[in-house]
């Protein structure tokens, strides 16, 4: 039954994520804005290496940033204003939060890991630290 009413609660949230390639430039402003309109995400997830300007915080609400050593960048973005969200880590290859409504929640981690065995293995252990905390779906 709490399951159930979980899903009822977050029915209307919808999620997109785009590893973007290649140059940021005024076409990839406007197709990520022509995506938005089209599709209306709850929440938008962007992957990217190396710079990215903050130009969409004009339109959307920047949740959480983080900028690795291997320049890779994850934005997570909301574009609703009746969720609340809590950052519960913010790691060089991962972002994780908490997204409450009511009384239900439940966590999302945005990952964008590097191709080094080492750094993978480092991302699971940050995964295990962290799982004690994530109580919830």
């Amino acid at each position: 039954m709490e399951y159930e009413a979980l899903l009822l609660c977050f029915n209307d949230i919808s999620i997109m994520s785009w590893n973007i390639r290649g140059t940021v430039g005024r076409c990839t402003w406007r197709h990520i804005r022509d995506l938005v309109k089209s599709h209306h995400p709850s929440i938008f997830l962007i992957m990217k290496r190396m710079g990215l300007s903050a130009e969409w915080t004009n339109s959307g609400c920047l949740l959480a940033r983080n900028q690795c050593s291997f320049k890779k960048l994850i934005w997570v973005l909301s574009c609703i204003q009746n969720i609340q969200f809590l950052l519960m880590e913010n790691s060089t290859q991962a972002i994780t939060f908490k997204i409450e409504r009511r009384n239900f929640s439940w966590f999302c981690s945005a990952i964008y890991a590097s191709p080094n065995p080492a750094a993978i293995k480092l991302l699971w252990n940050q995964f295990m630290d962290i799982s004690h905390l994530c109580t919830g779906p």
